[in-house]
């Protein structure tokens, strides 16, 4: 609790997710992709706090660079996806999220996972670079 998940809100979110899961199913095409949600973790992650205390602060409403920050924060989502080492997905979940951007998440990044999954299943040497060809001059 201390972390800011009590049970009664973790309770809440884990039926949120639930629903959401159940209503989106087909939408996600989590049947087809049925492999890779039989290794996937959801993990609920504490409220995204710092935008919250920033807003009631109103403290970057008073400069430019205050403006642009605050709209860097607020376009950050709280979630994370990792792909473990055994092929397992951990999804870390705020757990204040919203439904639609839950939905959102899911629907451009577990494609991408999948797809990185599959392709090395099937011998095809697919790497982070073939998802995300800007990452291929970052070094």
């Amino acid at each position: 609790e201390e972390l800011g998940l009590d049970s009664v809100h973790q309770l809440i979110a884990i039926r949120r997710l639930s629903l959401i899961l159940y209503d989106y199913f087909d939408e996600l095409e989590m049947e087809q992709m049925g492999r890779l949600w039989e290794q996937t973790t959801l993990v609920l992650t504490p409220e995204r706090q710092l935008l919250k205390e920033i807003e009631e602060e109103g403290s970057l409403e008073k400069s430019a660079i205050g403006r642009k920050k605050k709209k860097k924060l607020s376009k950050e989502s709280g979630f994370k996806f990792a792909l473990q080492s055994n092929d397992d997905v951990t999804i870390y979940v705020p757990i204040d999220f919203q439904d639609d951007e839950f939905v959102e998440e899911l629907s451009v990044y577990m494609w991408d996972l999948y797809n990185l999954r599959m392709g090395q299943k099937n011998g095809y040497q697919l790497n982070l670079e073939d998802l995300m060809p800007m990452l291929k001059n970052v070094k």
